[in-house]
Order: C-alpha cells, then structure tokens, then sequence
C-alpha cells in the first residue's frame, strides 16, 4: 500500500492512498497522473474535478482571495488540525507582502523574456 500525503509547507492536509502491483504499475500511474489528474490555478487547461493542485508561484489560497481551486484547499484544511495556523497566515499576509509577489512576478516576467532570446538557453543548449 502506497500512500501520498500533501503537504504544504509543514502543513499535511490530506491522506490518500492507493496499491500497486509492482514499479511499472507505479510508474504508469505517475505518467497518467501527470497529463490527467494535475493541475495548477490559472493553468491553461482547467480541471473540474482535480486529483493533485499545485499551488505555485503566487496563487495561493492561504495568501490571497478568489484563487482557483481554493474552495478544494479550504475544505482539506478546516479538516486538518493546522486550519488555525493556515487561517492565521492568510489573514495576516500583509499588502507588503503582496507587493513583493507582484514585483517577483513581474520580475520573473522580464527575466524569462531575457533569456528565451539568449543564444545559450536551455532550449538552444539541448537542441
């Protein structure tokens, strides 16, 4: 029996777990979980019913409001005995802090934009 915690952080919110046959079943799930079950907030391909959220970059239900899939996230998290402290970090997350993310963002932003045109990217590397 295989079992696949998701954590946040230190934050554990949610327990599920599954059999496999042997490492080529494990394997096959892992690829079908990839182009199947994830998903991320502002993805491209939206999912109704999600299996995995990765919540990256900066769309975060514990930071901000009206994220995707935040509705998934709270429901595990009122389950959790860290629903407290997440509910803390959130309504304490500052507009400074916000402000860093958006500058991050953007920065992050430029940067990509900058080195997709460099001769030596990871693209023109292994190509």
């Amino acid at each position: 029996m295989r079992q696949l915690i998701v954590c946040i952080g230190c934050c554990c919110l949610a327990l599920c777990s599954w059999s496999c046959q042997d490492e080529v079943q494990e394997q096959h799930l892992i690829r079908q979980a990839a182009s199947v079950w994830h998903t991320s907030p502002d993805s491209a391909a939206s999912q109704s019913e999600p299996k995995l959220i990765h919540y990256n970059l900066f769309s975060k239900p514990w930071c901000y409001d009206n994220i995707e899939y935040e509705d998934y996230f709270w429901d595990y998290a009122k389950r959790s005995s860290y629903y407290d402290v997440i509910r803390a970090k959130k309504d304490n997350y500052s507009e400074a802090q916000k402000q860093a993310d958006r500058y991050s963002l953007d920065l992050l932003i430029r940067r990509t934009a900058e080195i997709i045109v460099q001769p030596d990217n990871f693209r023109m590397v292994f190509e």
